[in-house]
């Protein structure tokens, strides 16, 4: 019984965490010039901000749904927030 609950407190957990990081990640990216669309991409594919300044555009068009348009983007976000 003891071990029954004490999984269903871990599954409960995972679900909280993935809930929040589902909800922390796009924040990360939120009024940076990005569409939802594009972020949307980015962060499935576990792509932090800090990952996309420092990708090379190569690396970036192998990211499958990146398009000229998420190029564009993306070239616009990292212009303004590479130190």
């Amino acid at each position: 019984m003891a071990r029954r609950r004490d999984e269903q407190n871990a599954a409960i957990q995972a679900a909280v965490v993935s809930a929040a990081k589902a909800i922390a990640e796009p924040a990360a990216f939120r009024d940076k010039g990005l569409s939802r669309r594009t972020i949307q991409v980015l962060v499935n594919r576990g792509i932090t901000p800090e990952r996309l300044l420092s990708m090379s555009e190569s690396q970036l068009r192998a990211l499958p749904a990146i398009g000229e348009v998420a190029m564009q983007e993306i070239r616009r976000f990292r212009a303004r927030f590479r130190a």
